[in-house]
């Protein structure tokens, strides 16, 4: 069943748009730049997310470590492919360690594709964002991706996006740390 769930939540996770070019893909043999990097950017957030949680958790024994070796790779895949929309889990979230439970809230803030059922900054504006970043690294005056040039129109939009999402995110935690009075990690 946890099967099904997770098919579920990457089909609501990577848009109602992406989803219809996915039908239509084997009539026209093409995607579009969008439905690309959603894809792209989904598919390694999982990847990323499930090898990062399957290392740090698979010692664990309030989590993993007793779990037979498949068990640890499909409780870790679960865990990452959930923790950007739907919020799910089949591992005690409250017995994960603090590693993973920080990547469970970048990945929650990056969240899920467009159009979607899911919420966050979006898969396309992150996967931008680094995009963004690699080339300025390199000295490029230029964003590209699958050899398309990004409008520098659109950087602007993205940095506004990340840094107002960030900051209120900051604001918010700090105030509910406050008002509470409780760590707000545990």
């Amino acid at each position: 069943i946890n099967l099904i769930f997770m098919i579920l939540i990457i089909l609501g996770g990577i848009g109602f748009l992406v989803l219809l070019e996915l039908f239509k893909y084997g009539k026209n043999g093409t995607l579009s730049l969008h439905a690309k990097l959603a894809l792209r950017i989904s598919l390694i957030l999982i990847l990323i997310g499930f090898i990062i949680i399957f290392f740090i958790e698979s010692n664990n024994p309030s989590t993993l470590r007793d779990l037979n070796f498949p068990e640890k790779i499909y409780g870790s895949i679960f865990q990452s492919v959930t923790a950007r929309t739907a919020g799910f889990n089949t591992i005690h979230i409250g017995s994960m360690q603090n590693a993973t439970l920080f990547l469970i809230i970048i990945l929650m803030f990056i969240g899920a594709s467009p159009s979607s059922t899911g919420g966050g900054v979006k898969t396309t504006t992150f996967g931008l964002l680094i995009l963004y970043v690699c080339s300025s690294l390199k000295g490029k005056e230029e964003t590209q991706i699958f050899k398309r040039r990004i409008s520098q129109d659109i950087i602007p939009k993205v940095l506004t996006v990340i840094t107002l999402s960030l900051g209120l995110i900051i604001i918010m935690t700090i105030l509910l740390s406050y008002v509470e009075g409780e760590d707000f990690i545990k």
